[in-house]
């Protein structure tokens, strides 16, 4: 592989470590603060948007001033953040830093992706972005185990958060100036993007299927309610949770290996709609629970929670090619920018609206929210699906 996709995901394992040894009990952490359910589900909402809505202009300086000049500047901009978040004493000023620092990283996503995408043939690509997801896997699964340790050691979960926010933000500046040095700079353009000139066919698709992607992934592994659901429900404390959490990035890292490879065997429709029917299926249990008013038995919604991991994380490799694939390289970043921030800006709402069913229809009723999400995804998947086969022009194998 080449030397960016090499340096973006050992330094993706880095930064990823550090937020994931507290990303997932960030809801207990709003709630110890004294946040209620909906007040967290309205934090996660706000926090989605920053974290999308920017893209469109980190797509713009990408293409316009490069891609790693764009990484590398809103990666040191994050660490003040994260250190600014780790002090904040209550759920409203957690909530203002943690959304400033993400709204850097909004504007770093683009060039994430496109810097990756850049460095490689197109027939590559899957495998790239596999290399790439599968370090951020093995990220996410080590961070949730690192942090529960931690914890464990520490014994006060307040104290904890702060020196894990405080040990991000240190790790956030050492990765920039890493990314700094190493990587390679693939492109920056000052032509005027036109949408002429991209491959739009199947655009409002790709938004589309973005949109419930997201609004799924918020609404069970991505989003706060499993660590509500965990310590309402099955009773685990924080360090457990993130042991959960550890198992589902596992499940997650297994996923990612084979992810990249099947996604250029197979072709990424096929991949998205097999991923869209497993979403729903493990997802589907706790429709049942909410409609019948009935509880899962602990282990079942455990094992349910880590099994989502697995085709969330290959459904992730096949949109990031897909999206990378159609638009013309001088105006890539500016593309997946432009979904991104469409994307999140709707899906976003899921968050708020699982914290209300949370509070109000009981803890399985956000993940019946996200079984409706994913069964609609599979839908929209399958009409991309025959949309674009054998339309060479659009997606070319993608």
């Amino acid at each position: 592989m080449p030397r960016n996709v090499w340096v973006m995901s050992m330094t993706i394992i880095a930064t990823l470590t550090c937020v994931y040894s507290w990303y997932r009990v960030l809801p207990n952490h709003l709630r110890h603060l004294g946040a209620s359910e909906a007040q967290v589900g309205l934090a996660f909402m706000i926090l989605a948007q920053a974290h999308r809505i920017p893209q469109i202009l980190g797509g713009l300086l990408a293409d316009r001033v490069g891609r790693k000049r764009t990484l590398v500047t809103a990666t040191f901009l994050m660490a003040p953040m994260y250190a600014l978040t780790g002090l904040m004493s209550t759920w409203s000023g957690v909530l203002l830093a943690l959304g400033a620092c993400w709204l850097c990283g909004a504007i770093l996503g683009p060039s994430l992706t496109t810097i990756v995408a850049d460095s490689v043939p197109e027939e590559k690509r899957g495998r790239a972005i596999g290399m790439l997801d599968t370090c951020a896997m093995a990220a996410v699964c080590v961070g949730p185990w690192v942090g529960g340790r931690i914890l464990e050691a520490i014994g006060d979960f307040r104290t904890t958060m702060t020196i894990l926010l405080l040990l991000t933000a240190g790790v956030y500046i050492v990765v920039a100036t890493l990314r700094g040095i190493f990587l390679v700079e693939t492109h920056s353009c000052r032509d005027r993007f036109t949408l002429q000139e991209a491959r739009l066919n199947s655009l409002w698709l790709l938004g589309i299927l973005g949109i419930l992607i997201c609004a799924t992934a918020f609404l069970s592994t991505d989003g706060p309610f499993f660590a509500l659901y965990a310590q309402d429900v099955i009773h685990l404390g924080e360090s457990r949770i993130n042991d959960a959490a550890f198992l589902g990035g596992l499940a997650g890292l297994l996923a990612a290996i084979i992810g990249g490879r099947l996604v250029d065997r197979i072709g990424t429709q096929r991949v998205l709609v097999v991923s869209f029917v497993s979403l729903s299926l493990l997802l589907l249990p706790f429709a049942w629970a909410w409609a019948t008013r009935r509880t899962l038995l602990p282990g079942t919604g455990y094992a349910l929670y880590v099994a989502l991991f697995a085709p969330a994380e290959v459904f992730s490799i096949a949109y990031q090619k897909l999206l990378t694939s159609s638009a013309p390289r001088k105006h890539r970043a500016l593309h997946v920018g432009l979904i991104g921030t469409v994307t999140g800006v709707f899906a976003a709402v899921a968050n708020l609206a699982g914290g209300a069913l949370y509070q109000g229809q009981g803890p399985a009723a956000p993940f019946a929210l996200g079984a409706l999400c994913a069964t609609t995804g599979t839908v929209m998947a399958i009409v991309l699906w025959r949309k674009t086969r054998g339309d060479g022009r659009v997606l070319q194998q993608a």
